[in-house]
C-alpha cells in the first residue's frame, strides 16, 4: 500500500547542504499500524512529511496505493494529501472560532464538496463514533487535550483515508487518554486503514504491529528485516 525506495532528503545551505537521510527502503501493507521510533533529530518527523505529502524528497520514489506521488504536480498531490491521508499531530491545530463540528468537516470543505449539510452530518457521526457527540457546538479552547486529540483523529478519517498519519500524537496526554487515543489507532488498523506512527513512548509503540527505528540515517527493524 505504501512503498518507498531509494528515498533522501536535504536541505540548501550557503556552505553545505544538510542531509537528514539518505537510500531510505520501506513497504507497509494495508492496514498495518508501524510505529517509527528513534534518537530526536534523526528525520522521523521529516520522513512523515515525506508520507503525507507535505514535502517532496530530494531523492527517491514514493508510491501510496500503486501511484507514484513523489513526482506529482502540486495540484494532484494537494489532491491525494486531501483524498487519501488523515493527519493527527501532537498539537490539533483547530481554528479556534468555529465549533467542533465545523472544524472537523473542513477536510470537505477543503476538497470542494458543496453539500454543506452532509458534510455536517458526516462531521456529526465522526465525533459522536470517538464520544464527543455532545461537544459539537464546543470551540476548541473549551475542551481537554484527550478531547482534542480524539476529535482530531474524527477530523483526519473525514475524506475516508487510506493513511492515517500520527506524529506524536500522545505528546501532551495523561495515561488514560494515551490509552485510548492508541486503542482508535489500533481500530483503525484493525478495519484496513494503514497507520505510521512517529512516537519516542515505548509502550505507544506496543500497539502497533511493527517497530521500525530511524537512527543514523538508517531504518532498522526490531525482530527482523524490513519487508
Amino acid at each position: 500500500m505504501l512503498r518507498i525506495e531509494g528515498l533522501g532528503k536535504r536541505y540548501p545551505h550557503p556552505e553545505r547542504p544538510v542531509e537528514v537521510f539518505s537510500d531510505l527502503a520501506l513497504d507497509v501493507p494495508r492496514g498495518q499500524f508501524v510505529s517509527l521510533m528513534g534518537p530526536s533529530g534523526e528525520g522521523k518527523s521529516t520522513l512523515l512529511h515525506l508520507l503525507g505529502c507535505l514535502d517532496r524528497p530530494s531523492a527517491g520514489r514514493y508510491w501510496l496505493e500503486g501511484i507514484e506521488v513523489s513526482g506529482l504536480p502540486e495540484e494532484a498531490l494537494a489532491a491525494v494529501r486531501n483524498r487519501k491521508i488523515g493527519f493527527v499531530f501532537q498539537s490539533s491545530h483547530f481554528v479556534d472560532y468555529l465549533d467542533l463540528r465545523e472544524n472537523v468537516a473542513l477536510p470537505g470543505f477543503y476538497g470542494r464538496d458543496s453539500d454543506m449539510r452532509a458534510c455536517y452530518a458526516r462531521a456529526g457521526q465522526l465525533l459522536e463514533d470517538v464520544g464527543l457527540g455532545h461537544r459539537l457546538h464546543h470551540r476548541p479552547a473549551a475542551l481537554s487535550g484527550g478531547e482534542r486529540q480524539r476529535a482530531a483523529v474524527a477530523r483526519a478519517l473525514f475524506n475516508r483515508p487510506c493513511l492515517v498519519l500520527a506524529d506524536e500524537p500522545t505528546g501532551n496526554l495523561d495515561t488514560e487518554n494515551s490509552r485510548l487515543l492508541l486503542t482508535r489507532l489500533r481500530e483503525l488498523a484493525d478495519s484496513g486503514i494503514t497507520v505510521v506512527m512517529v512516537t519516542h513512548d515505548e509502550q505507544a509503540a506496543g500497539f502497533a504491529d511493527r517497530v521500525i527505528d530511524l537512527a543514523a540515517g538508517e531504518l532498522r527493524e526490531r525482530n527482523g528485516a524490513l519487508a
